[in-house]
């Protein structure tokens, strides 16, 4: 397909979703100062809470070259694993029964991390991505009733000015 002046357009952009999760041998110390902060509002205390980074990248990547970015910037190989899309669950990613809680900036407010992300990915080579969004998934583990999620999603999770959140049941 050529456009004007008989350049050629290219792939489509793909929009990908990238999820990192601390592998399940080491602590979560940010889940647990979260699950602290139930009991502060009086709610249930929660089993565990894991804490794992997702980011929506848009661009003209390949599915290789977001791998790499996946394994060389935005995990550490060490005590983190990812996975793309819905791609291969390793251990990290099976958690006990949990309320899913995404988190993401709503998207009239500008991402600060967008910038270091897109300019990462650049710096190893690859092509810029169009747009990406950071996030934060909460997995909470622990026979809570949806009431309590709601009221934690809102309170401890997100800020309602700047965040949208999106639950799901386990």
């Amino acid at each position: 397909m050529s456009g004007k002046n008989g350049t050629h357009a290219g792939p489509a952009p793909t929009t990908y979703r990238v999820e990192v999760a601390g592998k399940l041998v080491f602590p979560d110390a940010s889940g647990a100062a979260v699950a602290a902060q139930f009991q502060l509002l009086g709610l249930q205390a929660p089993t565990e809470i894991r804490v794992c980074p997702i980011y929506e990248i848009t661009g003209k990547l390949s599915p290789r070259e977001l791998e790499l970015a996946a394994k060389e910037l935005l995990s550490d190989p060490i005590t983190q694993e990812y996975r793309i899309g819905d791609g291969a669950i390793s251990p990290a990613f099976v958690v006990a029964p949990h309320w899913r809680v995404e988190v993401w900036l709503k998207p009239s407010v500008s991402d600060p991390h967008e910038a270091s992300v897109r300019k990462g990915i650049a710096d190893l080579g690859l092509p810029a991505p169009d747009k990406v969004r950071c996030g934060t998934v909460y997995k909470i583990v622990g026979r809570l009733p949806a009431a309590q999620i709601e009221k934690a999603a809102k309170k401890i999770l997100s800020n309602p000015v700047i965040h949208r959140y999106v639950l799901a049941a386990p």
